[in-house]
């Protein structure tokens, strides 16, 4: 079962006051604060129940696998200026800020990366004199998984921050979620905007095959790799799809290929399996392995002991090795895929 998660709302900056020769008279804010950016949002629902699982899907997809947002709020005494521009950056010296321009005293961020500090500052020009406030801060949680905000996808998350032995796998590298190109998973023009221009997608990798996929990201210079996978013992007791699941992992040992967008239909059962067996090679533990994938049940029931992941586990657990990740990479030794390959992943996706 997920456990229910804690929210920890941030007041961020308190007061800013500017006097009419255009310094900034007094500031004060909360500091050092931690920002969870899951949901307080609890599963409760039986399989087959096909009432409530329509409901999730259709009315609390989007909702449930959002991001909680971020409110950065100031205050000016006197005459407020026509607008304000606000820079929000994970490095101390605003080298890589994101700009936000608004006529209110309050932007909402969301999409920020987990256990990350982040630095921000608002300014505004007063009688043709900018003011700039001084830089505060607020530190994210590092509780996984990372949710993302796409509008019209759902189920959309980044497997980047999951422990590995020495590290963490590196966020905004490999996504996965939705299809996004037919309803009711069709992302909007700002979804797009978000794959292309915040999360830089450089390869979509659809596990429904070419003749499903419409080719939308390619016109953005994605590079679109369409296979027709089938997830679970239903495809991996085939020969063929076994030694496509091999091809398709390879895919991650070039550097090219990040950032990457993973997905099927609904980003379960066939993209669950592949990126089970993908943090499995970078050495995610049992019980973190088994979380990611029932995640997905904000978006549609998943568990470990269904009828449709059973089966597969008993097979990785058949395989010799201590725990998960050696058993499944003792699988893809089988069938072909070598450890030169595997180092090539863990290099590029492990963060020690």
């Amino acid at each position: 079962m997920l456990k229910k998660l804690q929210i920890t709302f941030l007041a961020i900056l308190s007061f800013c006051k500017v006097v009419c020769g255009g310094q900034i008279e007094n500031i004060s804010g909360n500091t050092g604060a931690e920002i969870e950016l899951r949901r307080n949002f609890h599963i409760n629902f039986r399989e087959g129940d096909k009432v409530s699982k329509l409901l999730y899907q259709r009315q609390l997809m989007e909702f449930a696998t959002s991001p909680l947002q971020v409110p950065l709020k100031w205050y000016f005494s006197g005459v407020a200026p026509r607008e304000y521009v606000v820079e929000l950056s994970s490095t101390p010296d605003f080298s890589s800020a994101k700009k936000f321009i608004t006529d209110v005293n309050m932007v909402i961020v969301d999409n920020l990366l987990l256990s990350t500090t982040y630095y921000w500052r608002v300014s505004a020009v007063v009688e043709g004199k900018k003011i700039e406030s001084d830089v505060f801060t607020f530190r994210t949680s590092d509780t996984p998984p990372r949710w993302i905000r796409v509008p019209g996808a759902g189920n959309f998350r980044d497997i980047g921050n999951w422990q590995v032995p020495g590290g963490r796998i590196k966020q905004g590298m490999v996504f996965r979620g939705t299809r996004i190109d037919r309803e009711p998973w069709k992302a909007t023009s700002e979804g797009i905007d978000i794959l292309i221009r915040d999360l830089k997608i450089k390869s979509e990798l659809d596990l429904r095959g070419p003749k499903e996929n419409p080719f939308i990201l390619k016109q953005y210079g994605v590079n679109v790799i369409a296979r027709p996978y089938q997830g679970y013992m239903i495809g991996l007791q085939k020969p063929e799809i076994r030694k496509m699941t091999v091809e398709l992992l390879e895919n991650f040992a070039d550097p090219e290929f990040y950032p990457v967008y993973v997905h099927c239909d609904g980003g379960a059962d066939r993209t669950g399996t592949l990126i089970f067996l993908l943090e499995a090679i970078c050495g995610v533990s049992d019980e973190d392995l088994l979380l990611d994938y029932e995640y997905t049940t904000f978006f549609g029931y998943r568990h470990r002991s269904t009828k449709q992941m059973k089966p597969f586990l008993d097979m990785i657990d058949s395989k010799p090795g201590k725990n998960m990740s050696e058993k499944a990479i003792a699988f893809l030794k089988e069938e072909g895929m070598s450890e030169e390959c595997m180092d090539k992943i863990r290099t590029l996706l492990v963060d020690k």
